[in-house]
Formats: C-alpha cells, structure tokens, sequence
C-alpha cells in the first residue's frame, strides 16, 4: 500500500469515527468508495460486512475498523528500504596493459545482480546482468557489454554509428593486484 492509499485509508477510518456517532449508512458506502483502493472491499469483504448489518450499529463499526487497521499493518511492512550489497573489486588488464576495475553487487532482496565497471578513461558504468547462454553477461544495453566467460572478461562498446564493436578489449585478471 503506498503513502497516497495508506492516508486515504486514515481519512475513512476518520469519517468512520464520526459516523459511529449519528451517521447514515449511505455515508458510510460513500467512504468505502471514496478509498479509491483498487479491489480494496472486495479483498477485505468490507462490501459483506456494511451489507450485512443494515442498522450500523457499532459490531459493523468495530469489524470494520478492525479490518482497516489489519490493512494498515500489514501495508507499512512491505516498506522496507531496499540497499545494495558490493564485492570487494576485481582488477583486470588488457593486452596492451590498460587496467580495468570491476566491483560486483546485488540488491538487499537479491532481486537483481550488477557489475560496477571503471574502464582506463576514468568512465564508470552499473551495468544489470543479463542473460547469457555461456557466462556471466552484464550490460546497459546502451553503451557497454562486460562478460565474464572461464576467467576472461569480453568488453563490447557500441561506436558513434549505432552499432557494436565487439570484444573491444578482452581482458585477463591483473596478476599485479591478485
């Protein structure tokens, strides 16, 4: 439940309070409507439960608030900070002596895995992983393909026409650093 849908859930729970004491049962519907939730009485059986006791009588109220604040509840613990999780680098050369750095990480919830990659320039890339039929592939897409294949790197870069130049460096652990 986001912050928009969580204090429109707050304002009903508010009306609601101010119903139990004289309302009708037409506003009581009205609030149920106004909470704009996507299937949100229909999940919840918040529709049955009004339908049920026509009186309002405050059984329907407690049912209902209960209900609410179940929502409530169980709606702020899916909003966990989600962080990122980042390997010790990896350092890696070229034939011609160039050194590139790569430093791999994933999201807290392990939803997605990346590649941070320094390349001799200075320019720095996060690129996701990708699919790859042999390997480990990351890549943007855009701009740079960085696979790891049996201990090797290939680094792809597309040129200023649009298309790729492929294995641009092709890359061996730096035997420097390691």
């Amino acid at each position: 439940m986001n912050d928009e849908n969580f204090q429109k859930l707050l304002l009903s729970v508010k009306q609601m309070g101010t119903i139990m004491h004289g309302g009708k049962l037409a506003h009581r519907r009205s609030t149920l409507t106004d909470l704009n939730v996507k299937g949100l009485r229909e999940r919840t059986g918040l529709t049955q439960c009004v339908k049920n006791k026509k009186q309002g009588g405050p059984e329907a109220m407690r049912s209902i608030l209960g209900m609410l604040c179940i929502l409530a509840v169980c709606g702020c613990t899916n909003n966990q900070r989600l962080g990122a999780k980042l390997d010790q680098p990896t350092y890696w050369r070229s034939p011609n002596g160039e050194r590139f750095v790569a430093s791999h990480g994933s999201l807290s919830d392990d939803s997605l895995s990346f590649v941070q990659v320094t390349i001799p320039d200075g320019r720095q890339w996060t690129l996701p992983q990708a699919v790859s039929a042999s390997g480990v592939r990351y890549t943007d897409e855009h701009e740079l393909v960085w696979w790891e294949h049996q201990g090797r790197v290939r680094v792809d870069v597309r040129r200023d026409d649009g298309r790729w130049e492929e294995a641009r460096w092709t890359l061996r652990p730096d035997p420097q650093v390691h």
